[in-house]
């Protein structure tokens, strides 16, 4: 087992790239600096090698209060291997999650971009970062939402549970009047639920039931989906399911002809 060394290095040889967070607020370090003061660097900052220069990977909060106290160096641990853009991200987003640093919205920016540089679905998403199918897909799911909506998530006139439910809405003009509503404390959360599954009992009466879908994917390949009255929430909980198991099978080592026939064992009545 590898033991991680901490060093002091200088505070003026420390870059920073593009961090999780956003936005750094000039309070949020005055405050940091005031910790820092009474009661110094109790965790130290996580850094990787750039050119041979030291970038920070977790800690920028800490660097910025650093600097503004006038301290000449801090504690850090330097990464014993290079790093791909989607682990520095993963490490950012994992360490300001477990700290509560950052808005659901940042959240949801940042698994956008894990997914593009890592390649990973949102299931792998949630694996590699400790949350639930659940969590990941309701965060992803602010992004679908008009940037106006956005802002008032971001700002915390919106709650992001609130803002979720209004997601489901598929009219981008009645999504703004709900936010407006919640924003103004006319809407809750239940409220934009029920309005939500209301739109949707309406698009049902409206549009033909889907039981059946056939989905052509690259190289001839194709997948069918089966189930009553379709949408695209459940549609992606079948096959989210379908990976589920068919990853359980995997680490056991299982043929896909077993994994077939095990498939098929379930439906047997007992």
């Amino acid at each position: 087992m590898s033991h991680e060394v901490i060093q002091y290095l200088e505070l003026k040889r420390i870059g920073f790239a593009l961090q999780v967070r956003r936005n750094v607020d000039d309070a949020v370090v005055q405050a940091m600096a005031a910790s820092l003061k009474v009661v110094g660097q109790l965790q130290p900052v996580r850094v990787r090698r750039v050119d041979n220069e030291p970038v920070v990977v977790d800690g920028e909060l800490r660097c910025r209060a650093a600097k503004l106290l006038g301290w000449d160096e801090i504690a850090a641990i330097i990464e014993g291997r290079e790093l791909c853009a989607a682990e520095v991200t993963q490490r950012q987003l994992i360490s300001n999650c477990q700290r509560k640093g950052l808005t659901p919205l940042e959240i949801a920016h940042v698994m956008e971009e894990l997914m593009r540089a890592s390649g990973w679905n949102a299931s792998e998403l949630a694996a590699g970062l400790g949350f639930s199918n659940a969590t990941v897909s309701r965060l992803l799911a602010l992004l679908s939402l008009p940037e106006t909506i956005q802002e008032k998530v971001q700002s915390g006139a919106v709650p992001a549970s609130t803002a979720y439910e209004i997601s489901k809405v598929a009219d981008p003009v009645k999504q703004v009047a709900m936010a407006r509503a919640a924003a103004n404390g006319d809407l809750t959360r239940d409220d934009a639920s029920a309005r939500a599954k209301r739109e949707r009992d309406c698009v049902t009466r409206t549009h033909p039931i889907v039981s059946r879908v056939k989905a052509m994917l690259d190289g001839d390949r194709s997948v069918t989906v089966c189930a009553p009255d379709l949408v695209m929430d459940s549609f992606i909980a079948v096959l989210e399911q379908l990976l589920g198991k068919a990853r359980k099978s995997k680490a056991k080592n299982l043929e896909l002809d077993v994994f077939v026939r095990s498939l098929r064992s379930e439906l047997q009545p007992r």
